[in-house]
C-alpha cells in the first residue's frame, strides 16, 4: 500500500510527494495523533501490526502482534491508542508516547472486535465474526480497574 505523502495537507506539497511503501496488505483505519505528529495506520483483519509514521509519511515503528488490526482510536488525553483486533478477539492499548502495548483486554471468544469510537472514558466496538452485520456493539470501560468489557450493549 503506497502512504500519499499529502494526507490532508500534512505533510510536504504534491510535488515533492513520493509516498512510502507500507507493510500492510490492506487498509483498516487511521488515526491522527496531533501531539505526537505521528499517524497510525491498520491493514485490517489479514494484518498483524500497526504501523506508526511521522506527517511526512516515513515509517517510524511498527508493532507486530496486533492479530487483525482494524480500528484504532485515541483515549481523551491522547496517551493511548486503542486498537479493535479482529484476529484476536481483543481491543489493545498502545501508549502513544514510548509506541508499546501496555495492555489487552480480550473481548470473548469469536467476538472479532473491528471498529472503534469513544465517548469520554468508554470505547464501543462492533463485534461478529460472520459475514453478516448483526447490529452487535459492546464497550470496554476504561474507568474502572481493570478496565472492564459489555457485550451486547
Amino acid at each position: 500500500m503506497a502512504v500519499p505523502a499529502a494526507w490532508s495537507g500534512l505533510a510536504a506539497p504534491a510535488a515533492h510527494a513520493t509516498g512510502t511503501a507500507l507493510p500492510l496488505t490492506d487498509f483498516g483505519d487511521l488515526v491522527v495523533d496531533q501531539a505526537n505528529r505521528r499517524l497510525f495506520v491498520t491493514g485490517g483483519s489479514a494484518n498483524n501490526t500497526v504501523v506508526v509514521t511521522d506527517f511526512s509519511g516515513r515509517v517510524v515503528k511498527t508493532l507486530p502482534g496486533q492479530y487483525g488490526a482494524t480500528g484504532l482510536v485515541l483515549s481523551a488525553d491522547g496517551r493511548s491508542l486503542y486498537v479493535a483486533l479482529a484476529s484476536g478477539d481483543a481491543i489493545s492499548v498502545i501508549g502513544t508516547e514510548r509506541l508499546v502495548e501496555t495492555a489487552r483486554h480480550a473481548t470473548g471468544p469469536q467476538t472479532c472486535p473491528t471498529h472503534l469510537t469513544r465517548t469520554g472514558t468508554a470505547v464501543w466496538f462492533d463485534y461478529g465474526c460472520d459475514d453478516v452485520w448483526n447490529g452487535r456493539v459492546g464497550k470496554l470501560d476504561t474507568a474502572t480497574t481493570p478496565p472492564a468489557v459489555a457485550l451486547d450493549q
